[in-house]
């Protein structure tokens, strides 16, 4: 159980950085950062998952992405709609794996990821 805890706190704070990074590249116009300004823009975040890295990420029976990981995320999409004024905003899950996560963090194609 302790690991499982460790690797949690691990991935959240992955999280916490990746939107850290965003945030400190702050756009004059709005105090947004890009991330943050293009969520607001399309009322959507983008979360990365895994098919099969259970519990932290996986498909249940009906194939809806679920696991820990994914729970932090949306904790971490309720705090970015008080952000960007937006408590209504959508998710959609983005199939990530563990070689192309970071990429689609750094390209654009997700939001968030936690892994």
């Amino acid at each position: 159980m302790t690991r499982m805890l460790k690797v949690a706190a691990g991935g959240l704070l992955l999280a916490a950085m990746l939107l850290a990074t965003g945030a400190s590249a702050q756009t004059a116009s709005e105090g947004l950062s890009p991330t943050l300004a293009n969520i607001k823009k399309t009322h959507v975040v983008r979360l990365g998952y895994r098919e099969s890295s259970p519990p932290f990420s996986f498909l249940d029976q009906s194939n809806r992405p679920i696991g820990y990981s994914l729970e932090l995320c949306e904790a971490i999409v309720e705090e970015i709609g008080t952000e960007v004024d937006d408590p209504n905003l959508k998710i959609e899950y983005v199939k990530v794996t563990s070689d192309d996560r970071i990429p689609a963090v750094i390209n654009n194609k997700i939001d968030l990821e936690s892994g």
